[in-house]
């Protein structure tokens, strides 16, 4: 399903599970292409960043999740991991 995003999001949390951070992140940044604003792609590029220990990078993919929408349950989470890692 290439034009699917949450597939794509799926197949990227595999690779993350996995621990090939560099494919996940690429997977995932490929499902952007199809929808930027796909809240849980953004999220989870923000993990996946964090886990491969780039805060910078992850703090900035959290802040787009909280953009897209800061009432949603995937923006809040976004907004406390913002605030818990400075």
């Amino acid at each position: 399903h290439p034009q699917n995003v949450d597939v794509i999001v799926d197949m990227g949390v595999c690779y993350f599970e996995m621990k090939q951070y560099d494919k996940s992140i690429e997977t995932i940044k490929s499902a952007l292409d199809v929808n930027p604003k796909h809240q849980i792609a953004n999220f989870n590029l923000g993990i996946v960043n964090f886990a491969n220990n780039d805060v910078a990078e992850a703090r900035k993919w959290w802040q787009n999740a909280v953009d897209i929408d800061p009432n949603s349950n995937i923006g809040k989470k976004a907004e406390e991991l913002l605030k818990s890692n400075n």
